[in-house]
């Protein structure tokens, strides 16, 4: 039988041995092949890999730290600290003892992560094939490779799924087209897939204490024969927000079995059988031009009322591994990526913040003989903020994926199956 011009199969030789008549469809060079549905024949679609978009996770800070603060002498009016003072009331000047300022406010660390792609992620188990296209005059040669919808293997065909009797071993693999110029026969992918996941936060957090009591070992003199010590007091403190950074999270996050959505058909490796009717080709032009006695595999019925094409629309196309998985359908599209890859965080080097002291409001006594003495409204600021040298640490977490499609770069094709066989009878003239 002469197959239809344009009309594609997979071919399992290598490029020079394609057969006569039948020419390398090279659109289909590195492409995989879906089910026209959706999109029409020859239209492109997919990616060799992808990445995702992290939803926010966040750290809770675990631990408590401080910083140890010095402060100023309050300067605000210029006294003697001792000997004789015209001021019959100096202002007594003073500062306050350091202290340690632990009180921690906020602290987590909230980001969202990206999930980014590595090579080829997006490719699911495959064996590569040629696609050829038919010319004029072109017939099935031993080699090609039919699909087929039935568990009834015909004879002069092998049932392509294990690599025995020389047929290739086409079982539980989706067809793709070798690269350009090369051989069939490679394979490769996988139903799981990685992704290289680096991240660090910063996060900001400021503190507030209160201040040691104040400094008495200063003293003034008034001009009379009294001299004043501070009344004990302290004042709130507050270091201003600063920004930490926490150390990188490295980790290779491996997914579950992920492939795109697929229904599965026997692959027959043509072996000196002849042309039979049922065979499923391949078709890139419109799916209205589809050759005569051909049907589209969209679930329609044959001329005959009893056999029915195969519903292949939107599908990939995956090679049944047994008999028993003959229309068997899986698979997504897309899929997303469960909270997973718990981790905590520590801080990244040290810190330290800026800061103040809060107003006391206070009268100054007015006793000239001498004694305890309350100064006037004051605040202090910060001589120094010490260095946390301890280790931040943020407590445990996990990070999710939003959805992300998987589909192969491919090319969409219709699947067509042929219904009737014309034989071409000599014509014979009488002379």
């Amino acid at each position: 039988m002469i197959i239809p011009t344009n009309v594609i199969f997979p071919y399992s030789g290598t490029h020079a041995s394609i057969p006569t008549n039948w020419s390398r469809d090279t659109s289909l060079d590195g492409q995989f092949i879906k089910a026209w549905g959706t999109a029409s024949p020859s239209a492109t679609g997919g990616a060799s890999s992808h990445s995702h978009t992290g939803d926010t996770h966040t750290h809770t800070e675990t631990d408590t730290h401080g910083h140890l603060v010095s402060y100023n002498y309050d300067n605000s009016i210029g006294d003697d600290f001792s000997g004789p003072n015209t001021n019959p009331i100096p202002e007594p000047n003073h500062k306050h003892e350091d202290s340690t300022i632990i009180t921690l406010s906020g602290g987590s660390a909230s980001d969202a992560v990206t999930y980014p792609s590595t090579a080829n992620n997006n490719h699911p188990p495959y064996s590569t094939l040629i696609f050829i296209k038919a010319g004029t005059g072109a017939v099935l040669a031993d080699g090609t490779i039919c699909l087929w919808n039935s568990a009834s293997i015909p004879t002069g065909y092998l049932m392509a799924y294990n690599g025995s009797n020389g047929a290739p071993a086409l079982g539980n693999t989706y067809l793709r087209g070798a690269t350009t110029g090369a051989n069939s026969g490679t394979t490769g992918g996988s139903l799981t897939h990685t992704h290289d996941l680096t991240h660090t936060h910063s996060t900001s957090h400021s503190h507030t204490g209160e201040s040691g009591t104040s400094n008495n070992n200063r003293d003034t003199r008034n001009a009379g024969s009294g001299s004043y010590k501070i009344n004990q007091h302290s004042h709130s403190v507050y270091l201003n927000a600063t920004t930490v950074s926490t150390d990188t999270y490295s980790a290779t996050l491996t997914s579950g079995t992920v492939e795109p959505l697929y229904k599965k058909l026997i692959a027959l490796y043509k072996n000196g059988g002849a042309t039979i009717k049922g065979i499923i080709g391949i078709w890139t032009g419109s799916v209205g031009s589809v050759p005569r006695n051909w049907l589209l595999c969209n679930g329609q019925m044959w001329a005959d009322g009893v056999t029915q094409t195969p519903d292949l629309q939107n599908y990939f196309v995956k090679i049944a591994n047994a008999t028993g998985e003959l229309g068997n359908t899986g698979g997504a599209n897309t899929h997303s990526h469960a909270a997973s890859n718990a981790h905590t965080h520590s801080q990244s080097g040290t810190h330290t913040h800026t800061g103040g002291t809060g107003i006391v409001y206070q009268s100054p006594t007015d006793d000239s003989t001498g004694g305890w003495r309350s100064p006037s409204t004051h605040s202090h600021t910060l001589a120094s903020v010490g260095n946390n040298n301890a280790t931040l640490t943020w407590g445990s977490a996990t990070m999710s994926a939003q959805s992300a499609s998987n589909e192969p770069q491919h090319t969409v094709v219709a699947f067509i199956q042929l219904e009737k066989i014309i034989q071409t009878q000599p014509r014979f003239f009488e002379i």
